[in-house]
């Protein structure tokens, strides 16, 4: 029993290793070579058997896929963990699956998600509740729109398939028509396509699933953001398994009509003007709070696996809502960005300090039974 686990210097990478480690499957972790300048997190991991580091994706051409064949030979399942590479495991199944086992979207469905204003407009279509969104394709139209526009705004990519960016590169919030050009300028030579969005100011939510090769639902999770780093919107820091009817409506209703194979997150704001629920954007893989789902009751990396390698599977509804979870080496920063710009400081502290005592909240990436990558990526981040 064998896994291969890509983006091994991911920290959702070492997550899905976790889980398939601690059911007793082999795992083998993959990482580029832009990636790996240090050890890789996941080769620090107790349960990764082999590491290997390959060329990097889009700069090596027939090199990665030829790597990745003869890799893939030694496993039972490959679990393409980011975008890019549910992008590049999509993009070549025909010749990948006659050496692995494996489950991700047909390249169609994968494109329409990964367009940031193709998938809001479907949305419409589906009358789910979508911020404002205008697209450019030209600095002089960004130029031209940032003079009629409100703010603050949220300018995305497009489409970020192929861009090697941080996530937190591939988006800005501007509070003004300079920053909104500041920072199409700063991307010139690897995009000219960006998407507006109205800023939606409230609680951050996500939808997760998994859908096996027949487009058929095998699970699902809800939870919301009770903090983030940075603080204007990026990953959760300090979050809770919820329930929500009419969250789970949007998100099954979304993936659904897009015919959706393998996992996905879908983010919902629920603004704070309206109490209604707005999409955000959809990320067409395994998402940072993987590891509250897992600790909640629904272990997508086991069920990806198992489905992966046909077997059948019964529908998995059932979690634990109230669950919290924190990924500490996050939620320091988050919690002195909250001090530094809010105005309820005293609250703010003594909640995290409470917070932190309560034994009964697990961290999502420091683990007594697998200690070092946590250290690892404490000494990256402080390095940093």
């Amino acid at each position: 029993m064998k896994a291969i686990v890509t983006d091994a210097n991911n920290r959702i990478a070492l997550a899905v290793a976790r889980s398939l480690g601690s059911r007793g499957i082999d795992i083998i972790c993959v990482e580029q070579e832009q990636f790996s300048k240090k050890t890789p997190l996941c080769f620090y991991s107790k349960y990764c058997k082999k590491g290997y580091i390959l060329a990097d994706i889009f700069s090596s051409g027939d090199k990665f896929i030829e790597a990745i064949k003869n890799i893939a030979s030694k496993g039972d399942v490959l679990i393409p963990v980011s975008t890019g590479m549910v992008d590049f495991v999509s993009c070549h199944s025909a010749e990948l699956s006659r050496f692995v086992n494996f489950i991700v979207p047909n390249y169609e469905s994968f494109v329409l998600v990964n367009d940031k204003e193709t998938v809001i407009t479907f949305a419409d279509t589906l009358g789910i509740p979508t911020p404002k969104t205008i697209l450019v394709k030209s600095k002089e139209q960004v130029k031209e729109i940032s003079e009629k526009i409100e703010y603050p705004v949220v300018i995305k990519i497009r489409n970020d398939s192929g861009i090697n960016l941080k996530p937190g590169e591939k988006y800005r919030i501007a509070k003004n028509s300079q920053e909104l050009i500041n920072f199409c300028d700063s991307l010139k030579g690897i995009t000219s396509e960006f998407v507006i969005q109205e800023y939606i100011r409230g609680t951050g939510y996500g939808f997760e699933a998994f859908f096996d090769a027949n487009n058929e639902l095998k699970a699902y999770f809800c939870h919301r953001r009770l903090r983030e780093y940075p603080v204007s919107g990026g990953p959760s820091s300090f979050c809770e398994s919820v329930k929500d009817p009419q969250l789970i409506d949007y998100g099954l209703k979304l993936l659904s009509g897009m015919n959706w194979k393998g996992v996905a997150m879908v983010e919902f704001k629920k603004d704070f003007l309206d109490n209604k629920f707005k999409l955000i954007e959809v990320n067409p893989k395994f998402w940072g709070t993987l590891p509250l789902a897992i600790e909640s009751g629904i272990d997508f990396p086991f069920l990806f696996y198992n489905t992966a390698l046909g077997n059948k599977l019964e529908v998995k509804k059932e979690y634990a809502a109230g669950i919290k979870m924190r990924f500490l080496w996050l939620d320091i920063p988050a919690v002195i960005q909250e001090l530094l710009k809010g105005k309820r400081k005293l609250f703010t502290l003594w909640s995290m300090l409470k917070e932190l005592f309560n034994f009964r909240i697990k961290d999502g990436l420091l683990s007594m039974d697998d200690i070092k990558p946590g250290i690892m990526y404490l000494i990256q981040r402080l390095a940093k």
